[in-house]
């Protein structure tokens, strides 16, 4: 009855404001440039065309640099504190982020080859491989994060959203521009970063180059001797763009990316009630301790080749295309239990990937009528090679390949029906094929854990002669050596997707519209089978979502207000279920999703920008069961109830050339669950309970340099980020700590 009531009023809030903002809105006044007062007007490409953020008829938000910096925002898991309803975990501490929007994401599900349903791309390129998510936040233009299912414009269709971080490229302008910055922090944090951009022939040909380095102890202390800390940083990543534009009508970029790191892996926290055998107390351990050997890596190396054209064929009629090529290599290893005892849980997850993205689209725009119109292909491939070493005497090896092809057909039609109505129809036509081939595994088991081998330099031998038994669980082995896979499986699924809405804008420039969209995210196979159990396959998830919304501004430019209702029916939820050892791919029947967001930012005086938002989101499940549990009316994993957002940046004073400027930051996440069950079976654990944490800047700034002092998690919050269930098979609950306060100087010089 309550979560009625509190949709209904959030609704009612909503045609509230869609009906007063043109009355708030005033007549236009002759600006005052000396005041300085009014908040910019941001352009986005939520649409795949230029728009302005308030004009655009779908839930956005648009983070510009000075955003991120002032937010201590400096990699994609700080993102979370920034855009309404959007979550950011990982079950590997920075590598291999998951993203939930809206209440729809990966929920607990850590498989390799799960795609994300928040689609996230580079300058329109999908990035398929989540281990590609972990970007450094460097040289960006902007990063826009487009809310709701996106199935018709953008790369891959997404069931929950889309992430598009936007570089900064040559503007072909004469000379030779870019920064230098440099900072130090808490655990010894050293980082830097540079962009340079140079126009070899005015307005014809340029480029820019900008590079990103990190690196910092863990701040999870590790006490077991000669072991580093965990949770560290460690990362080194380039751009080069070069942009040609031999024409007027002909704009082509060409992007290589590359990017590298070894952090320590994230340290395992031990939760249990004794029936692992080991208890945190015996070694007298703090919240961000832990007293893990052989503690392991998160390996990771990317890079990428990117061509973008845009050729203006006429006045009204262009052709762009989009080419990419990207791979990435990923190795981590743990050991996962959290204990002094080595060989309880170990693991090597090992996986290399490929992908490729071409788009080709033909983009008209007239007299208030923009369609665009193209054909989309796509394909990723992972070479997958698992390894685990269970209470000590078990080695476990998993194999498998897996190649997904992609293949769509898209228009969207965008029409103004004179100076007021517009109306949106878009459909997206895609056929999916996944292939799961090349799998096999096997079980090793020696004697006496004290002559087990050790993990790190066992060669997995599917026929050593010291094992004590040697068992394969899939596929199958000669007398003569030679391994023989699981029979090839092959799995292809479409769908029509698309959108309808319509808006409308008052003579004052306040603007109310109503969507309907229809998203899709194509079925995937399992990625753990090493215990013998099926190479399961679910069915694609498919959402239908409405929203009605609101962008208004208000008191002469003062004040920008966007609000959203939406409803969501969620079908065929991809997630996991952990059995023993094993995680098993499920797929949830149904869910019903709703919420309401608010924004508002304010700049009422030139020395104080404010913003704020607010997220209420109702996300449960109407019917689940898993392993005998009735899960029905329980909420999604990473879905909290309530988040708010409010921040300030407010110019104290004049220094010299420069302003001080002091940034707080505050972030209200309500409770959220860390798995479909909740409370039930015994998973009482596994949640993160309400939290406020505060973030702030305080700053000199010129127009030339920027010296900034800054904080996150001012008052050290200690909470956890992700938990999974390991008590059926080892007795404990895994949990990883969200990040401790954190504090430093950077300091940055624009040249």
């Amino acid at each position: 009855m309550m979560k009625n009531i509190m949709f209904h009023t959030s609704c009612a809030l909503l045609a509230l404001t869609m009906a007063t903002a043109p009355a708030f809105a005033q007549e236009p006044q002759a600006p005052q440039p000396q005041q300085n007062v009014g908040l910019e007007d941001i352009v986005v490409t939520a649409q795949r065309q230029s728009e302005s953020l308030m004009k655009v008829p779908v839930a956005v938000t648009a983070l510009t640099p000075t955003d991120l910096a002032r937010q201590g925002a400096n990699s994609t898991f700080a993102l979370s504190a920034a855009v309404p309803s959007l979550q950011v975990t990982s079950a590997f501490g920075e590598a291999q982020p998951n993203f939930t929007m809206r209440g729809i994401g990966v929920g607990n599900e850590y498989g390799a080859n799960q795609v994300s349903p928040v689609g996230v791309y580079t300058d329109d390129n999908y990035l398929s491989a989540r281990t590609m998510h972990g970007l450094q936040l460097y040289d960006l233009e902007r990063v826009e994060a487009v809310r709701g299912p996106q199935g018709t414009l953008y790369g891959r269709n997404t069931t929950g959203g889309a992430i598009n971080f936007i570089s900064v490229k040559p503007s072909l302008e004469s000379g030779t521009r870019g920064y230098v910055e440099g900072g130090y922090g808490r655990f010894n944090e050293v980082k830097g970063q540079a962009a340079i951009e140079g126009t070899l022939v005015d307005d014809v040909l340029g480029f820019r180059a900008s590079v990103n380095y990190v690196e910092a102890d863990g701040f999870v202390k590790n006490i077991f001797p000669g072991q580093p800390d965990a949770n560290s940083r460690d990362s080194l990543a380039g751009r080069l763009i070069i942009r040609a534009r031999p024409t007027e009508r002909l704009d082509m970029m060409l992007k290589f990316t590359g990017s590298k790191g070894k952090p320590t892996q994230a340290a395992a926290y031990h939760l249990t009630n004794g029936a692992s055998g080991y208890n945190r107390a015996q070694d007298n351990l703090s919240f961000f301790e832990t007293n893990q050997p052989d503690l392991g890596f998160n390996d990771v190396k990317n890079a990428g080749v990117q061509f973008n054209l845009n050729y203006e064929l006429t006045d009204t009629l262009s052709l762009q295309t989009l080419t990419a090529y990207d791979w990435s290599k990923q190795e981590f290893t743990q050991e996962g239990s959290g204990t002094p005892v080595i060989g309880h849980l170990q693991t090597n997850y090992g996986d290399t990937y490929k992908q490729f993205n071409q788009e080709v689209k033909l983009a008209y725009n007239n007299a208030g009528t923009n369609v665009q119109a193209g054909v989309y292909y796509g394909w990723d491939h992972i070479d997958n090679v698992d390894k685990y070493r269970l209470v000590q005497v078990l080695y476990f090896y998993q194999h498998y390949q897996q190649t997904r092809k992609s293949y769509a057909a898209f228009a969207q039609l965008n029409q103004k029906l004179g100076d007021n109505l517009g109306f949106t129809l878009g459909l997206r036509y895609t056929k999916d094929r996944s292939r799961h081939y090349d799998s096999y595994s096997f079980l090793t088991q020696f004697a006496d854990p004290a002559t087990s081998p050790s993990f790190g330099g066992y060669d997995f031998d599917p026929a050593d002669p010291d094992a004590a038994s040697i068992t394969f669980t899939h596929g199958s082995i000669s007398p003569a050596g030679v391994i023989t896979p699981e029979a090839n499986k092959s799995r292809s699924s479409s769908r029509l997707t698309g959108k309808v809405g319509v808006d409308y804008t008052f003579d004052s420039g306040a603007m109310v519209y109503a969507n309907y969209s229809r998203g899709y995210r194509a079925g995937s196979f399992s990625s753990q089978f090493y215990a013998g159990n099926p190479i399961d396959f679910v069915p694609p998830e498919k959402v239908e979502a409405y929203e009605v919304g609101t962008k208004a501004r208000l008191f002469d430019n003062r004040a920008n207000l966007t609000a959203a209702a939406f409803l969501t029916k969620y079908k065929n939820q991809q997630l996991n279920e952990v059995i023993g050892t094993t995680g098993f791919i499920r797929s949830a029947p149904g869910s019903t999703i709703k919420g309401f967001e608010l924004e508002f930012n304010t700049r009422f005086i030139s020395s104080l920008k404010t913003n704020f938002s607010f997220t209420w989101l109702d996300a449960t499940y109407d019917k689940l069961t898993l392993s005998g549990t009735v899960l029905d009316g329980n909420s999604l994993p990473n879905a909290p109830k309530i988040t708010i957002n409010a921040g300030a940046d407010w110019t104290l004073g004049q220094l010299g050339s420069g302003n001080i400027i002091f940034s707080p930051n505050l972030i209200y996440t309500s409770k959220q669950y860390f798995s479909p069950f909740n409370n039930e079976a015994g998973n009482i654990n596994l949640h993160a309970p309400g939290n406020v944490r505060v973030n702030a800047t305080l700053g000199w700034e010129s127009e030339q340099l920027a010296i900034r002092l800054w904080t996150t998690n001012l008052f050290n919050k200690k909470m956890f980020m992700y938990g999974l269930n390991l008590r059926d098979a080892f007795g404990y609950d895994y949990m990883l700590h969200a990040p401790p306060r954190a504090y430093g100087i950077t300091a940055r010089y624009n040249f």
